[in-house]
């Protein structure tokens, strides 16, 4: 009797630190685990963060061809007027008068 209890509680104590060992095991896996999504979680978020500054940056460069575009146009189309009022070249015989087409023009 004496030796089944004795038995018994060293299955017991085993159990426990058995269980103890798994409980820090799982411990150290979350830790690694986390230490790793935190880990991807920044490398995703690094390159989102360059692919918005390189759009940024894209985006800018189209903003200002637009801008560099219409101005252009505009000052080509004020230029045209004025060119068709000074020009009797630009009116025809029948007295219609003449568009040209001059500028440039942004395809996007």
């Amino acid at each position: 009797v004496i030796r089944a209890k004795e038995s018994h509680l060293t299955s017991k104590t085993l159990k426990s630190e058995l269980h103890k060992l798994a409980n820090r095991r799982f411990g150290r896996a979350q830790e690694v685990s986390t230490e790793r999504v935190i880990a991807i979680m920044s490398l995703w978020a690094k390159h989102e963060e360059s692919v918005a500054i390189e759009e940024v940056k894209a985006l800018g460069a189209a903003i200002q061809e637009v801008e560099h575009s219409v101005q252009s146009a505009d000052l080509n189309l004020a230029f045209d007027k004025f060119t068709m009022v000074q020009c009797d070249e630009d009116i025809r015989p029948d007295g219609r008068r003449i568009s040209p087409v001059r500028g440039r023009s942004l395809l996007i």
